[in-house]
C-alpha cells in the first residue's frame, strides 16, 4: 500500500472535482491518499472517504 499526497493549491472547485474520483479510485485499489492542505475543502474531501490535513 502506497500514501499518497494529493496537493490542490487553488479554489477552484473543477480542480478538486477532478481529483477527487482520482482519489477514490486510489484508495478503492487499496492505497491511502491524504489531501493537503485545501482550504476550505475539508468536508468536501472526509465526504468522499479520504483523509484531509
Amino acid at each position: 500500500m502506497t500514501h499518497f499526497g494529493a496537493i490542490c493549491p487553488t479554489q477552484f472547485t473543477g480542480h478538486l472535482n477532478t481529483m477527487l474520483p482520482l482519489a477514490q479510485e486510489l484508495k478503492r485499489r487499496g492505497h491511502r491518499v491524504t489531501f493537503i492542505g485545501i482550504v476550505g475543502y475539508e468536508a468536501k474531501v472526509l465526504a468522499a472517504g479520504l483523509e484531509y490535513l
